[in-house]
């Protein structure tokens, strides 16, 4: 699979599960320290920050799934957003559970995630020399100097770094 179509349908599948009524499954993705990989978390609000939703704490690994290019933990390559929206909810009970639940203004953010996405253009909340927090907006590969507004906040109190 190109790996632009593997980006979008990851996304693709994170937009499946809100419609599926998990709305508080939230994508906290950064750039490797050596800008060659794109490392994203598939989590749920109470895992992303109080201070910025780009952020999450992943002491707790039952509750992230950690992804390297977007690469699921299965082959996917096969399956519609759909068919891995339901196996996540199926694999990931435990998260998923955390996942349940109405956040309409995530739902809305992640809308324009998803179209960047379409673009060519992936969040992330920092890289070598990019940082959401500090810069106060979600920066987009492939575009320097802006991105998109920050995306709700969480309601994890505990801010460690990755």
């Amino acid at each position: 699979m190109e790996i632009q179509e593997q980006f979008n349908k990851y996304f693709e599948t994170v937009a499946e599960l809100h419609k599926l009524g998990y709305e508080k499954f939230r994508v906290c993705a950064y750039i490797s320290p050596n800008g060659m990989g794109y490392r994203c978390w598939l989590t749920a609000k109470q895992n992303t920050w109080k201070e910025c939703g780009l952020f999450c704490d992943t002491a707790d690994h039952e509750l992230a799934i950690l992804t390297h290019n977007c690469n699921l933990p299965w082959d996917y390559s096969d399956m519609t957003p759909h068919e891995n929206a339901v196996h996540i909810i199926e694999e990931f009970r435990e998260l998923s559970r955390f996942a349940l639940g109405r956040d309409p203004e995530y739902v809305e953010w992640f809308k324009l995630a998803l179209e960047e996405c379409h673009k060519g253009h992936y969040i992330y909340a920092f890289a070598e020399y990019s940082n959401a927090l500090r810069d106060g907006y979600t920066p987009l590969t492939m575009v320097s100097g802006s991105g998109l507004p920050l995306p709700p906040v969480g309601d994890c109190d505990t801010q460690t770094m990755y």
